[in-house]
C-alpha cells in the first residue's frame, strides 16, 4: 500500500482566464514515521480503522494544498521567522508551513512537517525547520526587500 495518496482536485480558472496551480508538496522524512506510527496506534484498537485513518490523513493535506492559508499561523519560530499552521483531519493535527510563490518556487510551497494525534498537548512541540530552513530565509529576505522602507 502507498505511504500517501493524495486526492487532488483542479482548483479551476481565475477571473483572468490563467488556471491555477497547487503549491508544491514538500513531506519532511519524519511525516511518513509520525503516520505510520499513528496507524499502528489505530490498528491496535479494537474500534480502529487504520486505512480510513490514512484516507483522513490524506485528505487533511489535500484540503492543505487547495487553501494553504486558510489556517492561522499558530507558532512563528523567531530565529527563521517560520510560520507553523495547523489542519485538523479526524483525531490528527497535521503540522505544516506555507511558503508564498516566489523565484525559486512560483507556485508556493507547502511543507508538511509532521502529523500528530489532537490529544497532544502541544502538536507543535519538536517540529523542526531545518529542510526548508534555506528557503525560508530567502523567502524572508525577499519579503523584507518588497517592504516600503
Amino acid at each position: 500500500m502507498p505511504l500517501l495518496v493524495i486526492p487532488l482536485m483542479s482548483r479551476g480558472v481565475r477571473p483572468d482566464g490563467v488556471p491555477e496551480v497547487l503549491p508544491k508538496l514538500d513531506l519532511q522524512p519524519r511525516v511518513a514515521r509520525d503516520i505510520e506510527q499513528l496507524a499502528n496506534f489505530v490498528a491496535r484498537q479494537p474500534w480502529g480503522n487504520s486505512v480510513a485513518r490514512r484516507r483522513d490523513i490524506e485528505a487533511g493535506i489535500a484540503a492543505i494544498l487547495h487553501g494553504p492559508e486558510l489556517n492561522e499561523v499558530s507558532v512563528r519560530r523567531r530565529t527563521t521567522s517560520l510560520e507553523l499552521r495547523r489542519q485538523n483531519a479526524a483525531q490528527f493535527a497535521i503540522v505544516y508551513a506555507y511558503y508564498q510563490p516566489s523565484d525559486v518556487h512560483p507556485q508556493g510551497l507547502v511543507s508538511v512537517r509532521a502529523v500528530r494525534h489532537s490529544r497532544e498537548k502541544n502538536v507543535f512541540l519538536g517540529v523542526r525547520e531545518t529542510p526548508q530552513r534555506l528557503y525560508g530565509l530567502i523567502a524572508s529576505l525577499q519579503d523584507r526587500q518588497r517592504e516600503p522602507q
